[in-house]
């Protein structure tokens, strides 16, 4: 399963993370998060993210073309 979430802010954001976040998921399902925030006045200026595509996974990634015609 992926979750994806966008936030706002707002109380009917807070209260959709809420929801998911107390779901409860069969275990090994395999669930994967991203979470998305803007920046508003609420959020750590200093917090710095670190990506997890290092140079040798970006190596790994291939391209692939959908499996279907295009005109």
């Amino acid at each position: 399963m992926k979750v994806l979430l966008a936030t706002d802010g707002s109380p009917f954001s807070q209260a959709a993370l809420s929801e998911i976040i107390q779901r409860s998921y069969p275990p090994g399902d395999g669930k994967q998060w991203l979470l998305m925030k803007k920046k508003d006045a609420h959020a750590d200026p200093s917090w710095k993210i670190s990506s997890a595509l290092t140079p040798k996974k970006r190596r790994l990634l291939t391209e692939r073309l959908p499996p279907c015609e295009v005109s």
